[in-house]
């Protein structure tokens, strides 16, 4: 597992590379959650990538987060991130419902990869 941000970060883009040379697609929401999921994966212990960051950033990159201030990074960064995943130990806050019920059916429900780790996001077992 990554150890620090950066090597995430490194991990991740080593990682959407082969996905996209391996199985190709074109619909940006499919696209945007296959790389939100990678960045789950590869994250550093203790942290989340923030999905507001990740989905306004065009390149989709994640900005890590400790996951016990993405509350305030959210409030601090994201005043309209108020809405939080039902998922009881996932910590990722939204902003609009149907941003959510993305998040879970791609994330909580149909994980990406050759790994069902992100039926437990929020905590650091990998």
């Amino acid at each position: 597992m990554a150890k620090t941000r950066q090597e995430a970060i490194n991990m991740f883009l080593e990682q959407v590379a082969s996905a996209e040379k391996l199985r190709p697609e074109t619909d940006p929401e499919i696209v945007f959650f296959k790389r939100y999921c990678i960045a789950l994966y590869w994250r550093p212990d203790g942290m989340l990538p923030c999905h507001v960051c990740q989905e306004d950033n065009p390149r989709n990159t994640p900005m890590y987060i400790d996951e016990t201030n993405m509350k305030s990074h959210c409030k601090l960064q994201h005043r309209k991130a108020t809405i939080k995943c039902t998922e009881q130990k996932c910590t990722v806050l939204f902003n609009s419902l149907a941003d959510k019920e993305l998040h879970e059916f791609y994330c909580h429900k149909k994980a990406y990869g050759n790994n069902n780790a992100f039926h437990v996001i929020g905590s650091s077992g990998h």
